[in-house]
């Protein structure tokens, strides 16, 4: 008898390649004096180093999970939640008085919690878990995956850049849409991940049909099944958020090192 064993890897917002792309993006956008202060907390490491540490440690510490997403965006409790609240805990003690340690620590978590805020399905509609009740197939395979699935991983995979090349690739953004970018709040950056859901919902399914908290029980026969043109059609999406990600978080690196009053990143 033949056994398969499935080992699943912890789930993490745009994958370990792209925390590392929103970081690199960031980094390739500070200023000279905000570089400097960055790398002396860092001891001269990337950005993209830490960028996944937040992931890593969530096995040892689980208490730490609910500070990666919100399962029911509502606008009105968004300040209520742990991971509003984790962010802005960590951009206060950047910006405080704590030793080197902690800051590093803090620095580590607002790289990961950025990148996690602008991934869509990390902003969940309070009925499908971000889309982990969401059953789809993936082009031709045999088994269904979950549509939180394909964002945390799959499309990001389907690139097949590295991190660096990925990076690379998002680097060429104007200096009119940056600043536009930097106009948005920390609650903006929930309310569009949110608004979102209805670009990257498979449209064409009722998501009754696959997805197990708008129904009973969903039936496989109706899973969708993605290929190419779905990829074509939210891969700009992606895109845009990882750059949109990478650039406000240098945005707020540099408010907090070299503004004369960081408390305005809140």
């Amino acid at each position: 008898m033949l056994v398969v064993i499935i080992i699943l890897a912890p789930v993490m917002a745009w994958s370990k390649t792209g925390h590392r792309v929103v970081a690199q993006i960031a980094q390739n956008h500070l200023t000279e004096s905000a570089l400097v202060a960055v790398m002396n907390l860092t001891q001269g490491r990337d950005l993209a180093d830490f960028s996944n540490w937040a992931d890593e440690i969530k096995q040892r510490k689980p208490k730490t999970k609910t500070a990666h997403y919100i399962a029911d965006y509502d606008e009105k409790t968004l300040k209520e939640h742990p991971s509003y609240q984790a962010l802005i805990q960590h951009i206060d003690q950047l910006t405080g008085n704590q030793d080197d340690q902690k800051k590093l620590e803090s620095l580590k978590w607002i790289i990961h919690l950025v990148a996690d805020i602008h991934q869509p399905l990390h902003v969940g509609n309070g009925k499908d878990q971000g889309g982990n009740q969401c059953q789809v197939y993936w082009f031709g395979s045999k088994y269904p995956v979950k549509l939180h699935y394909v964002w945390d991983q799959l499309l990001i995979r389907q690139t097949d850049y590295s991190f660096s090349e990925y990076a690379r690739y998002l680097n060429h953004i104007d200096q009119a849409t940056i600043e536009s970018w930097g106009l948005a709040s920390i609650e903006d950056w929930f309310k569009e991940s949110f608004a979102l859901h209805e670009s990257i919902y498979p449209k064409q399914y009722p998501r009754s049909s696959y997805c197990k908290g708008y129904a009973t029980e969903s039936v496989t026969s109706k899973y969708p099944r993605l290929y190419h043109a779905y990829v074509n059609d939210v891969m700009p999406i992606v895109n845009q958020r990882l750059q949109q990600a990478g650039i406000r978080l240098a945005q707020l690196l540099e408010r907090v090192y070299v503004s004369t009053n960081p408390k305005v990143v809140l």
